[in-house]
């Protein structure tokens, strides 16, 4: 299994999820801390299996393209990919919310997660049984949330795209 956005909260208990359900995983997470990497290799180890941590930041397509890289030349396929990495903008009215905010937004919470995608796919195709993809969302994509305009459209974006890649 591949995760993003590993380092706490949902991402870490899917990490932690996988492994005791006996998975080996690359564990990605944006910044490379001695804490993260004790973390995964406590989780590995009470497991029983490999928790790869794996260094990236989403909206950095070069620092993306070498760790998928890194991930191929392990020459495992990968089975599940779970898209969980994501950002939330600052709470600002329409008119006070900056097209930068939107493109940061964006670029993290759908196209670095498409391209990532695509570049895992790819691993998982040489896969005889295929794999599954998990893109984590928000309630706010149907909900919406007061000055949350660029989280709730890249999260409904993210719906969509899903939609479209299991049809």
């Amino acid at each position: 299994a591949v995760v993003t956005g590993s380092n706490r909260g949902i991402g870490r208990a899917i990490v932690e999820a996988f492994a005791g359900n006996g998975a080996n995983v690359w564990a990605c997470a944006r910044k490379e801390t001695a804490d993260f990497v004790a973390d995964m290799a406590d989780v590995a180890g009470r497991h029983g299996v490999a928790v790869r941590p794996v260094f990236f930041d989403m909206a950095d397509a070069a620092s993306m393209a070498r760790a998928v890289r890194s991930m191929r030349s392990d020459g495992r396929p990968i089975d599940v990919l779970v898209n969980n990495a994501g950002i939330i903008s600052e709470n600002a009215s329409f008119l006070m919310t900056s097209s930068d905010s939107l493109e940061r937004v964006f670029e993290v919470n759908f196209f670095s997660q498409m391209r990532f995608t695509q570049y895992v796919v790819r691993m998982m195709t040489s896969s005889p049984a295929g794999g599954s993809i998990v893109n984590m969302s928000s309630i706010a994509a149907r909900a919406g949330m007061p000055g949350q305009l660029a989280y709730a459209c890249s999260k409904d974006a993210m719906e969509t795209a899903t939609i479209m890649l299991a049809r």
